[in-house]
């Protein structure tokens, strides 16, 4: 069993392997280098070792016998499935929101959707034709990240804490697996969809469905808002050549709807 101050730094690096998974600085197929790691980070090699053995179990790093640790490519179908299963979580937590509000959770909620939506709003709006790949790094990883932190403010405004420390393997993943999926885009494409996805039809949409106690209205604007993003997306990602199972199970379940009344 670690020791606290194992246990500290082994977080303190998986931090750092998931940012830099996310940031696109390691890419799906590049091997991890537990003696690197530990000298890059200033720590030692036993809480590296722990900290990229509790990733591979998770499925973000694979481990090859005798050759190595590396960073995992999700499949089309895996990405799918995470869409899928975080599609009925986050439509139980807005339904789950309008029956039983917390109002300074909601404020929390507004809050990290308005980051969200103003951070994009500046990247569709600069001129990006001489902008380093640095900053459309940057840009791309913020969105992410910000987009990671309102989804988990839907979950605790739900108040499923519990639910969403349970949940952080899953949440890693889909995280992973959205980099994958935007980093086929190239810019114009992208700003495209960020415009048409969550600009043109933001996140926040079901705010006033919870403001109102309206459990069944929230979640089905949560559901069309995520459903358009997700064709929108597939759509794109077929005019580049990526090839997605046929079976549409990335649109996720068809018409969820948790009921809350009470009996």
């Amino acid at each position: 069993m670690p020791n606290g101050k194992y246990s500290v730094q082994n977080q303190h690096v998986r931090d750092i392997v998931c940012d830099r998974i996310i940031s696109g600085e390691i890419k799906p197929g590049a091997q991890i280098s537990e003696k690197e790691l530990a000298r890059d980070i200033g720590c030692s090699i036993v809480p590296v070792r722990e900290a990229l053995g509790h990733l591979v179990a998770w499925g973000v790093l694979e481990k090859v016998p005798h050759v190595g640790t590396f960073a995992r490519q999700l499949t089309p179908r895996e990405m799918m499935a995470h869409a899928d299963f975080r599609l009925v979580i986050y439509t139980y937590a807005v339904g789950r929101t309008a029956i039983d509000t917390d109002f300074a959770a909601l404020a929390d909620l507004e809050a990290a959707l308005a980051t969200y939506e103003d951070n994009l709003r500046a990247g569709v709006g600069r001129d990006w034709d001489s902008a380093p790949e640095s900053d459309w790094t940057a840009y791309i990883t913020t969105a992410i990240k910000d987009l990671q932190k309102a989804y988990a403010a839907i979950v605790r405004t739900a108040g499923l804490t519990a639910v969403w420390s349970a949940y952080e393997q899953e949440d890693l993943l889909y995280i992973l697996s959205t980099r994958q999926f935007w980093s086929v885009l190239h810019r114009v494409p992208m700003l495209a969809y960020i415009q048409e996805s969550f600009l043109d039809h933001p996140l926040s949409c079901f705010i006033p469905a919870i403001q109102a106690g309206d459990s069944a209205k929230a979640q089905e604007l949560h559901q069309q808002q995520y459903r358009a993003a997700t064709r929108n997306l597939m759509s794109r990602l077929a005019a580049v050549g990526l090839e997605l199972p046929a079976d549409g199970r990335f649109l996720g379940c068809a018409n969820i709807v948790f009921d809350f009344e009470p009996e």
